[in-house]
């Protein structure tokens, strides 16, 4: 039984297509995480599955960032730094067998097969983002400054995923 639960996993993957947006565990084909580093820096982690884009895990990896710095009482985040956490994978799928002969009146069987390998490379998106939250604009020394609620609104819309509760 131990040897399905690959294939089931697989088989939801295929069948769902992209990484859900839940926390790391709660799903086979990936999530985020967060790691508080003080008081308000933060990383946030987004791995994604081989049928996730690039683009939708880095905006994951930005929805996660926002959420974390609202549940922790701040309104706006700037980005620390960045870390590509892309991993790529060689699924292997079985293989073909392909016999050519001869097969005598006697009995007897002359002739050759071929074995092909079937596999892929599975590229799986991830990114790290190191966030610093401000309850008050921090002035232009901080760099780029995003508004919390206004990034999470939006990428919220734009991908159609409701509000997670509040683990805090």
């Amino acid at each position: 039984m131990k040897f399905l639960r690959p294939l089931f996993a697989s088989l939801f993957v295929v069948i769902t297509g992209c990484t859900p947006y839940k926390p790391i565990g709660q799903s086979e084909a990936g999530g985020h995480s967060m790691q508080r580093l003080a008081i308000d820096v933060f990383k946030v982690n987004f791995d994604a599955n081989g049928f996730t884009s690039p683009k939708r895990a880095s905006d994951l990896a930005m929805l996660r960032a926002a959420e974390v710095c609202m549940e922790h009482g701040f309104s706006m985040f700037t980005i620390l730094g960045q870390e590509d956490r892309a991993t790529s994978e060689t699924i292997h799928t079985g293989g073909t067998a392909y016999s050519t002969g001869y097969l005598s009146s006697y009995g007897t069987y002359s002739g050759t097969t071929s074995y092909t390998s079937n596999s892929f490379e599975a590229y799986k998106p991830g990114l790290g983002l190191t966030i610093k939250c401000y309850t008050k604009s921090p002035g232009p020394h901080a760099g780029k400054v995003y508004l919390a609620s206004q990034v999470a609104g939006q990428l919220r819309a734009q991908y159609k995923i409701k509000p997670q509760p509040s683990a805090f």
